[in-house]
């Protein structure tokens, strides 16, 4: 039990820098191609290292990706105003409650994370199919 205890921290250490990278990446990706990126696209222009999948690149968690690239307001489109959107989660394999927390970011670039005592779930969604990851407590 000590093991696995020792190993948490490290665990969402890399997690939480994980996603800081992800967040600047974005940013990086977005100021080259006016759009954010899917893995795949970070991946094939390299912005990714090679070998790395949504499943492997942080020890102990899984990450989802979502990315909107497309005007979601009437006429938007016409005025050359489209509307970019990203939500990014590591989503703890152990799902035991409080041994690893749940951490995001989207494209303001803030890490935030979940705590389960709030009262937000982290499955709540925002109405396009993203998890409501800027209500969470950011990371400071």
């Amino acid at each position: 039990m000590v093991l696995f205890g020792a190993r948490r921290a490290p665990w969402q250490s890399l997690a939480k820098g994980t996603m800081r990278s992800i967040g600047s990446t974005q940013a990086v990706f977005f100021d080259k191609y006016g759009r954010y990126g899917t893995f795949q696209d970070l991946l094939e222009k390299n912005y990714i290292a090679e070998g790395y999948t949504l499943e492997n690149m942080i020890d102990s968690y899984d990450i989802t990706w979502q990315v909107s690239n497309f005007s979601t307001v009437s006429g938007e489109a016409s005025l050359g105003i489209p509307m970019h959107s990203f939500t990014i989660v590591a989503w703890p394999e152990d799902t035991r409650p409080g041994y690893l927390l749940t951490f995001g970011v989207s494209e303001d670039g803030i890490v935030r994370v979940y705590y389960p005592d709030s009262q937000d779930s982290p499955n709540d969604y925002n109405g396009v199919g993203d998890p409501r990851v800027q209500t969470w407590d950011p990371i400071l």
